[in-house]
């Protein structure tokens, strides 16, 4: 759901191309015989624009997954262990800011995102939220670089990635 004006205090009036975001996300995979995976998302945060630059701060993002096991997936686990840490249950409630430049020229864009998420530094302080010691706790850091050079049926895409994550 994207509001076309920011819910915000009066304060805030002199940003341009403002809107509001409230996102809800659910979904349910069932891996017959390897998993069951049930996740529950919901977001609100802010997006505004100037010019080539864009920006959007969540101050509330929840993130639920529940994970079930199955049989041939515990089987995996025996012979490969590290791959328990790809499937886990968990919370993540967090805090999202990134930016986003972009510049294009005749037939070359540019664009460039940074990202920060931090997840458990404020809501990790209310047990409620974390009875069974599922909420994770991280910073993370991420940026994404995209150099197109577009033709008239084809274009050519460079990227560069990279990010890190540090666990507390």
């Amino acid at each position: 759901l994207i509001l076309p004006s920011f819910l915000r205090p009066k304060k805030l009036d002199s940003l341009r191309y403002a809107r509001t975001q409230l996102n809800f996300s659910g979904s349910y995979t069932d891996r017959r015989d390897f998993f069951l995976l049930r996740s529950l998302n919901v977001a609100w945060g802010y997006e505004w624009k100037k010019k080539n630059h864009s920006w959007y701060y969540s101050p509330f993002n929840v993130e639920s997954v529940g994970l079930t096991s199955r049989k041939k997936l515990q089987d995996l686990f025996d012979s490969i262990p590290n791959l328990k840490f790809s499937f886990n249950t968990g919370l993540v409630i967090s805090q999202v800011l990134s930016y986003t430049y972009q510049k294009n020229r005749s037939n070359k864009s540019n664009i460039l995102r940074l990202g920060l998420e931090e997840s458990g530094l404020i809501f990790g302080t209310f047990k409620n939220l974390d009875r069974d010691n599922n909420l994770y706790r991280f910073v993370k850091l991420d940026a994404d670089y995209r150099h197109y050079i577009n033709f008239k049926k084809t274009a050519i895409v460079f990227r560069l990635y990279g990010g890190v994550g540090i666990p507390y």
